[in-house]
């Protein structure tokens, strides 16, 4: 009986360690500056992880992707990350639009988009916001603007 409590105290502990950010945890070695350099980012570490689904070809991700960089900067001590997904059609599109809106947070490497598995978090167009907790559970899951008060109030 004693052998069975403490393997059931063992899993339970080795349970708890695994209260990472699981989608975090899983895309941690596929991120990219805006140069393209592999950066090392603790996504798992984060309460929260909020996915940009955007493309520099769309015209209304053109004109929103500046107030979601003003909200990253004043925001990004609130225990949370940003992380770009891009529907780019190549790598050297994506780096260019992450330049030129002075994205300061990663991107998923363009040639992993697929490995990063995230087209679960993905809505029907662009540009859309999926802000996923802890246990990969989206709390918002909507087209940008919207999203962006949501998000918001979540963080205060």
């Amino acid at each position: 009986m004693k052998r069975l409590s403490v393997l059931f105290i063992l899993f339970i502990m080795v349970s708890s360690l695994s209260a990472e950010h699981k989608i975090g945890k899983s895309i941690e070695g596929l991120l990219v500056d805006s140069d393209g350099n592999s950066i090392q980012a603790k996504l798992s570490e984060k309460k929260y992880v909020i996915f940009y689904f955007s493309a520099a070809w769309c015209g209304p991700c053109q004109k929103f992707t500046p107030q979601l960089v003003d909200f990253y900067n004043k925001n990004k001590d609130k225990n949370f990350e940003l992380v770009f997904v891009s529907s780019d059609r190549d790598e050297k599109s994506m780096l260019k639009y992450m330049k030129s809106k002075k994205m300061s947070f990663p991107a998923v490497k363009f040639s992993k988009l697929g490995k990063a598995n995230l087209s679960q978090f993905a809505g029907r167009g662009i540009p859309f916001l999926a802000m996923v907790d802890g246990e990969g559970k989206a709390v918002v899951k909507e087209v940008a603007w919207g999203a962006i008060n949501k998000i918001e109030k979540i963080l205060k």
